[in-house]
């Protein structure tokens, strides 16, 4: 096996296998294939190609199903056991400021405060599609929004309708300021 292989497979394998999730990969290969966004669609709405970073598979290209996140969310929240809830909490411990007011920045994760809550987020985009996966560390509700059209330029809209799912009565604040141009 290639040095590239095992790296496309250990740091997903273990993850994923502590999570619960099945069908997630970093490199989607056949038989894996139909569960891919058939096409997804730029600003205008047209098709889109799916990125591919084949230097570096597992730099944001990781490709998994709703059912496979949802579960990843309930191990973030503690819902669903794993052996790697110790690791999950130290993720959103770590906190940085951002250029957005009551966000700050965990690792791989934003954490919006609402003053009784604190939201648990994380987006993505690539060509042609938007995520959302996010929960409450409070209410213990949890979001995950796949998009197979590119929202805006900046996935802030696809972050605000994922909060709203989370926290309906939470006024969003202008997300883009995360993303300085």
């Amino acid at each position: 096996m290639s040095a590239a292989r095992r790296f496309q497979r250990v740091p997903a394998r273990r993850a994923i296998s502590a999570a619960a999730a099945r069908a997630a990969r970093v490199v989607v290969r056949e038989p894996h294939r139909f569960r891919l966004a058939r096409q997804g669609h730029d600003l205008d709405m047209k098709p889109a190609e799916l990125w591919t970073w084949p230097a570096i598979p597992g730099a944001g290209c990781a490709r998994s199903t709703a059912n496979d996140l949802t579960k990843f969310v309930k191990a973030c929240m503690g819902i669903a056991r794993t052996t790697l809830a110790p690791s999950l909490a130290k993720l959103i411990q770590t906190e940085r400021p951002t250029s957005l007011r009551g966000t700050k920045a965990g690792m791989g994760w934003y954490i919006t405060s609402t003053g009784d809550d604190q939201l648990v987020w994380k987006s993505g985009l690539s060509m042609g599609c938007n995520t959302f996966i996010g929960y409450s560390q409070r209410m213990r509700r949890g979001a995950v929004l796949l998009a197979n059209f590119l929202w805006q330029p900046i996935d802030a809209g696809t972050i605000s309708l994922g909060i709203k799912l989370i926290k309906p009565d939470f006024h969003s604040p202008d997300f883009n300021a995360l993303y300085p141009h």
